[in-house]
């Protein structure tokens, strides 16, 4: 069970990946935008699958999926 003082810091750290999120996706638009996403091969591996990791987690529409209740 959640207690109840713990409840803003739960929202405040949501809040917080939400916005990570937002940018993500800006991030994401400006590289396919200018051609460059064939670059992350360039990426080193480690952070090939960090920009694949957030990509699942944040994919288009995110916002919708809950993210923005909390």
């Amino acid at each position: 069970m959640i207690r109840a003082e713990s409840i803003p810091v739960f929202r405040l750290t949501c809040a917080t990946a939400y916005e990570a999120g937002i940018a993500f996706q800006h991030f994401k638009r400006a590289l396919e935008a200018a051609g460059r996403h064939k670059d992350l091969d360039e990426f080193p591996e480690r952070g090939r699958s960090a920009y694949f990791m957030l990509e699942i987690l944040f994919k288009r529409g995110f916002e919708g999926e809950g993210w923005g209740n909390v």
